[in-house]
């Protein structure tokens, strides 16, 4: 019992002890700076207070004004250019899609993809007929031919009669294309050289019968043309015509063309060819003149008959066979005669129609 009542004393005695005024600094202690606290607190109220008046004042009239013009003009700056714009816009297409746009091709349509006919050009190929090859009056010669007369006996025969394919003016009279003086005057008929022209230059005569004779040769002093002699050989050059004199070594078989006087006129006139100079020379001015025999057919073969000229050919031409003979005729020559056979066959081993 005793010890209960002593218990409950003590625990009285504790508790009365801790809420007397000996406990209370801590709480004391603390309160000062509630009381600090609140009063800052104040302080800040009272100074905000006061103050807030004239810093909204000032801020009303330095922002809210300006702000309210700027609004306002932005309001009426961006109504006008927004009607200006609107059309221009809607007015005109995409410069990008109207660059980059492909173009539109049509469909092709049965119309379009039909193809038109076009007429064949008439073959004359294999119908036309070649150079030497006899032509009738309703036959054609091939491109680049003309028709020309047969010559019988040194005379022209009647185109009535028949004719030769020939490529007539090119300056060639060729005599194993059927070229002479009927089927192509302007090739064949010959007349002698005139100008001036450089020694050991030459134009022959053709005889009747296709073969060359002497004709005209240059007579005269002029400068000689270089002449390449020696190919192959150490002493391969150029060398004069005339005389044999040396110009100058050289590897003249590679030349291209023929010796040519150039430069005329200045101080490098003189002797080249393919540009390369060979020798300096007054070649310009040649003296020589042409120097021709009066009747150069004296140079031909001379015959008393047919049988003095020896000739003897055939060509066949489809149904018709050409023979081509030597026969004596004017002034004692032996001229090539042309004689067309049909329905007959060129014997190649004696040249003779049969």
């Amino acid at each position: 019992m005793s010890n209960r009542v002593y218990t409950w004393t003590l625990l009285v005695s504790l508790f009365i002890f801790a809420h007397s005024p000996a406990c209370a600094p801590n709480q004391q202690e603390e309160s000062p700076n509630e009381h600090t606290t609140e009063a800052t607190q104040e302080l800040t109220t009272e100074t905000t207070s006061e103050t807030t008046p004239e810093v909204q004042e000032s801020a009303g009239e330095s922002t809210h004004e300006p702000a309210q013009e700027a609004a306002s003009e932005q309001l009426t700056d961006t109504s006008e250019p927004t009607q200006d714009a609107s059309p221009e816009f809607t007015a005109e297409p995409p410069e990008v899609m109207s660059e980059s746009a492909p173009e539109l091709l049509p469909e092709p349509t049965q119309e379009t993809i039909t193809e038109t006919p076009t007429e064949s050009p008439t073959d004359t190929t294999t119908n036309c007929k070649q150079a030497g090859e006899i032509v009738g009056a309703a036959e054609s010669c091939c491109s680049g031919l003309s028709k020309g007369a047969l010559s019988a006996d040194a005379l022209c025969m009647p185109p009535a009669v028949a004719q030769i394919c020939v490529k007539c003016g090119d300056g060639v009279c060729d005599h194993t294309q059927g070229e002479d003086k009927c089927s192509c005057p302007k090739d064949c008929v010959q007349s002698a050289p005139s100008g001036a022209c450089y020694p050991k230059q030459s134009h022959p005569f053709t005889c009747p019968d296709g073969k060359q004779t002497s004709w005209c040769e240059c007579d005269g002093k002029a400068p000689c043309i270089p002449e390449c002699r020696y190919i192959g050989t150490r002493s391969e050059g150029w060398y004069d015509s005339c005389d044999g004199t040396r110009f100058k070594w050289d590897f003249c078989s590679q030349c291209k063309g023929q010796p040519v006087c150039d430069k005329i006129g200045s101080k490098s006139e003189g002797w080249y060819c393919d540009g390369a100079l060979i020798t300096y020379a007054q070649c310009a001015k040649p003296t020589a003149t042409w120097s021709c025999i009066k009747s150069p057919e004296n140079g031909c073969t001379r015959c008393q008959s047919d049988k003095d000229c020896t000739l003897t050919a055939c060509s066949q031409h489809g149904t018709y066979c050409l023979e081509w003979r030597e026969t004596c005729g004017t002034f004692n020559l032996c001229a090539k005669t042309k004689t067309l056979h049909n329905n007959k066959t060129c014997d190649t081993k004696t040249g003779t129609c049969q």
